[in-house]
Order: structure tokens, then C-alpha cells, then sequence
């Protein structure tokens, strides 16, 4: 089974959506806390090594090490 990374932040109503969404589908993830700086970083990393912009939103979405985007992109991921 693959693991799914969540960089999220509190009151993100999408992070709880997505969260949501990866629990009734019976996926394991780790939610990572944004408002940490050193998590704020590795995202934006993470995120411009996969070739994507540089988010403005949260959540942002892995799996494994393939960059997923956000909430909806999770979404038409898992529905594909």
C-alpha cells in the first residue's frame, strides 16, 4: 500500500476534506503541519523539485514521492 504525505495547516477546510477522503478510502497517509518552518520549506521543495509552481494553498499532496496537488486534484485522482 502506498503512503500519501498531506502538508497541511489548522482551519484549512479542503485539508479536512482531503483527509476525509483518504480515510473512507482506506488509504494510509501523514498529515505534515505547515505552520512548522522547516515543514513549510521541505514542502516548497518538494513541490518545485516535482517541476509544479510553487503552491499558494494548502493541502498540498504526495504519494509516495509523485506530486498529487491539492483537494481537487486528490479527488479526480482517486476517482480515475
Amino acid at each position: 500500500m502506498q503512503l500519501y504525505t498531506l502538508y497541511t495547516k489548522s482551519n484549512c477546510k479542503f485539508c479536512v476534506m482531503a483527509k476525509k477522503l483518504l480515510i473512507d478510502n482506506d488509504e494510509l497517509f501523514e498529515e505534515v503541519d505547515i505552520s512548522i518552518t522547516d515543514h513549510k520549506q521541505n514542502m516548497f521543495d518538494k513541490v518545485k523539485n516535482s517541476g509544479a509552481p510553487i503552491p499558494k494553498t494548502v493541502p498540498q499532496i504526495f504519494q509516495d514521492d509523485k506530486y498529487i496537488g491539492g483537494y481537487t486534484e486528490l479527488k479526480d485522482y482517486m476517482d480515475s
